[in-house]
C-alpha cells in the first residue's frame, strides 16, 4: 500500500503535468508571436523543452511508485521469517531452561560454569543458540563428572533434543539476516526514488515557469497546482519491523 507521500507525490505529478499539456499549445504560440515581434530572433522549441521535462518527470515518479511496491513486498514477506525465528526462540528457550536444571541436578551448579554457561537463560537468540549448543555438548564436557547419587541423566538424549532445534533456530536467525538485508536494500532503492521523483518535478516545475515567462504568460504560474504534502512525511514511512 502506498505511503501519504508517495500517493501525494502521484497525486502533484498528475495535476501539474495535466497543466503543463494542457498549456503546450498556447505557450509555443506565445512564444512565436513574441519571436515574430523581434523581427529575427532565433526560433525556441519550447514545446520539445516542455514535453522532456514531462518524460522526465513521468519516468521519475513509476520508478517511485515501483520501488514502493517492492518496499511494501519486502515488508510483508519479512513478517514469516520473524514470527518462525520467536516460535523457535521460545521453544528452544524452554527446552534449554529444563536442560539447565537436570544438568544443575544431576552434577551441581558448577557442571554449568564447566560447561561456558554463566547467568540466567537469555531471550535473545543469538545468545540462546549459544547456551543451547553449550548444553549439547555435555556430554564430552562433563565425561569426568559423576553425577548425584541416585540421580540418573542421558547426556546424549539432551543432546539429540537440543541440537534439531538449536539448528532450526540458527537456520530462522539466517533468514531472517537476509530479510533484512534485503528490505534495508529496498528503503535505500525507494529513497533513491523519491529523491529522483522530487528532483524531476522540480525540474518539471521551473520548465514550465521559465516557458510561461518566455510566452508572456506569466499570470498562468499562481494557477497552477500546489503541493499538499512536504517530503519529510514521506520517505521515513515504511521502516522495517525492530528485532
Amino acid at each position: 500500500m502506498p505511503t501519504v507521500y508517495v500517493t501525494e507525490i502521484e497525486r502533484y505529478h498528475r495535476a501539474l503535468s495535466g497543466a503543463a499539456a494542457n498549456l503546450l499549445t498556447r505557450v509555443q504560440e506565445g512564444v512565436d508571436a513574441r519571436r515574430s515581434a523581434r523581427g529575427h530572433a532565433p526560433p525556441v522549441a519550447i514545446g520539445a523543452v516542455l514535453e522532456f521535462a514531462l518524460l522526465e518527470a513521468a519516468a521519475a515518479v513509476e520508478q517511485l511508485a515501483a520501488a514502493e511496491q517492492r518496499l511494501d513486498l519486502e515488508i510483508a514477506d519479512d513478517a514469516e521469517p520473524r514470527a518462525r525465528r520467536d516460535l523457535l526462540r521460545e521453544s528452544l528457550r524452554g527446552l534449554v531452561i529444563e536442560a539447565r536444571e537436570a544438568i544443575a541436578g544431576a552434577y551441581g551448579e558448577a557442571a554449568l560454569t564447566t560447561l561456558g554457561i554463566v547467568g540466567g537463560t537469555e531471550s535473545d537468540a543469538t545468545t540462546l543458540l549459544r547456551q543451547a549448543r553449550l548444553l549439547a555438548q555435555a556430554s564430552e564436557r562433563l565425561e569426568r563428572l559423576k553425577a548425584r547419587r541416585g540421580v540418573r541423566l542421558n547426556l546424549d538424549d539432551l543432546a539429540s533434543e537440543l541440537e534439531p532445534l538449536a539448528s532450526q533456530l540458527d537456520a530462522s536467525l539466517r533468514d531472517v539476516a537476509r530479510e533484512e538485508a534485503e528490505l534495508k536494500d529496498a528503503r535505500v532503492n525507494r529513497d533513491g526514488a523519491a529523491t529522483r521523483a522530487e528532483r524531476a518535478l522540480s525540474a518539471l516545475l521551473s520548465t514550465v515557469h521559465a516557458a510561461l515567462r518566455l510566452a508572456g504568460l506569466s499570470d498562468e504560474i499562481a494557477r497552477l497546482p500546489a503541493r499538499t504534502t512536504a517530503r519529510s512525511s514521506g520517505p521515513s514511512e515504511g521502516a522495517p519491523p525492530t528485532a
